[in-house]
């Protein structure tokens, strides 16, 4: 994240869709275990490369803003941090997800981690129902997608005791 002040408001930076880290893998076929999560602190170059992208993005952006003495300073990383070395140890230090999703989306064996009664593939007794269930994030405001979500699992749920 990035953040400036502008005449007392701030702009944050923040890559809004699904990591390229690779494939999610739970190792075994038993609901119990806990899985492998990825994050950008755990390698993803290509995510970690664009949220640097994005900072250098935002720096040229307000450059003329900040020579006219409407940005009063970077606070975050700071204009001390300028290598690309120093950017992506910052990201991953620093990074997080708000509205983390796209983890486990919905789609066939191949390319989904879920079907569309929102069951694991291969894993019996697993279900997962959140925002991870997405192939990609619907928006920054994903509130309203996530409530459709738990209604349309509700009614799979339900339809499966019947």
């Amino acid at each position: 994240m990035l953040t400036c002040r502008w005449l007392g408001e701030q702009s944050h930076l923040s890559a809004a869709r699904q990591p390229l880290g690779g494939p999610r893998r739970l190792g075994v076929s038993d609901s119990y275990c806990h899985p492998r999560r990825w994050s950008v602190r755990e390698g993803g170059t290509e995510d970690l490369s664009a949220v640097v992208d994005g900072i250098r993005f935002v720096r040229r952006l307000t450059a003329k803003l900040k020579a006219q003495g409407l940005i009063a300073s970077e606070e975050l990383p700071g204009e001390r941090l300028e290598s690309d070395g120093e950017l992506q140890e910052f990201v991953r230090s620093h990074a997080w997800g708000h509205h983390a999703s796209c983890t486990c989306a919905i789609g066939p064996v191949r390319n989904g981690v879920l079907g569309s009664d929102f069951r694991v593939h291969g894993v019996r007794g697993l279900r997962v129902v959140d925002a991870s269930v997405f192939p990609r994030i619907p928006g920054f405001f994903i509130a309203s997608a996530v409530y459709m979500v738990g209604e349309k699992a509700a009614d799979a749920i339900l339809a499966s005791r019947e």
